[in-house]
């Protein structure tokens, strides 16, 4: 994005806009000191600097590229219970919210 000339910080709201996540996607990446925040008065923003630095070491060659993607990892049996479990929870949490 290389923002940092036009904006020196992005409210949490906004970057989540900007990259298409949600904000608690955002506020993850702040808890794990992946993005620098500062906190003025009750705002919190994040800085431009680390917006662009956590692009820069994020981004990938998708268009064009001329490896392939590498395959995904294999999921353990365990892993594979635990989707399963999730998905059905999820769809249980549908049919209840659609029946009333």
């Amino acid at each position: 994005m290389n923002r940092a000339d036009e904006r020196r910080a992005w409210s949490v709201e906004r970057l989540a806009d900007a990259w298409d996540i949600s904000s608690k996607s955002v506020w993850r990446l702040i808890g794990r000191g992946e993005l620098v925040a500062l906190r003025i008065g009750t705002r919190t923003l994040v800085t431009a600097e680390s917006v662009d630095a956590y692009e820069q070491a994020h981004s990938q060659r998708v268009v064009g590229s001329d490896e392939p993607a590498p395959p995904a990892p294999e999921l353990s049996a365990a892993q594979q219970r635990k989707r399963r479990q999730r998905q059905m929870s999820r769809a249980a949490r549908t049919r209840k919210a659609a029946s009333g």
